[in-house]
């Protein structure tokens, strides 16, 4: 989760670092006010690494070895695989609907993903909030806010805020179905009412 309007540099020079560039894009359309929100789901072409804003690749990772890309926002290191499902939601800071913090808002929005969860059969629930979140590796330990199946982290979201606008992207660390992109889609926006 992050709070930060700093917007960091991508260079768009691999698939997971245009997947970032387009989320941002999105968030700064929001944040202007050129669109009303932005909600894309996408799975990856390649296995790739994701990385926080706050980290630097270096000091976890030896990028030289590995197509990787800087997230606008928070939490740590994604593996993504080949396949792996990924969402972003882009939405004004006043959405109708939308908790003010940080936390709740993510709170809010997992709703959404538990009920599209739900509907293809897998009973995850929210994370009871005990586990203390390691800073490097994003699936290693659940925050408060995110989903867990079978005691595993199954979920991973982070937040950026600007002035006007929220990004919010997460990755499912499961199999899915193929259609289960427009479950999702379906599913937040009949909690968002968009």
């Amino acid at each position: 989760m992050d709070s930060s309007s700093s917007i960091p540099d991508v260079e768009i020079n691999n698939e997971a670092a245009r997947q970032m560039a387009r989320d941002l894009e999105d968030f700064q359309k929001v944040e202007q006010g050129k669109l009303p929100y932005s909600l894309r789901t996408y799975t990856w072409e390649t296995s790739c690494i994701t990385i926080g804003w706050r980290q630097k690749p270096e000091q976890v990772l030896n990028p030289n070895q590995l197509e990787i890309a800087k997230r606008p926002t928070g939490g740590g290191i994604v593996f993504h695989r080949l396949g792996e499902f990924t969402y972003c939601l882009v939405l004004p800071l006043g959405h109708s609907g939308l908790p003010v913090g940080i936390l709740e808002s993510c709170n809010f929005l997992s709703q959404a993903i538990l009920a599209a969860l739900h509907q293809i059969g897998i009973e995850a629930r929210l994370a009871d909030g005990t586990a203390s979140p390691s800073a490097d590796l994003c699936f290693a330990e659940p925050a408060a806010y995110e989903i867990v199946y079978k005691g595993k982290k199954i979920v991973g979201s982070a937040q950026k805020r600007g002035k006007h606008a929220l990004l919010q992207q997460g990755t499912f660390n499961l199999e899915l179905p193929q259609n289960f992109g427009s479950i999702l889609e379906n599913s937040f926006r009949k909690l968002l009412r968009i």
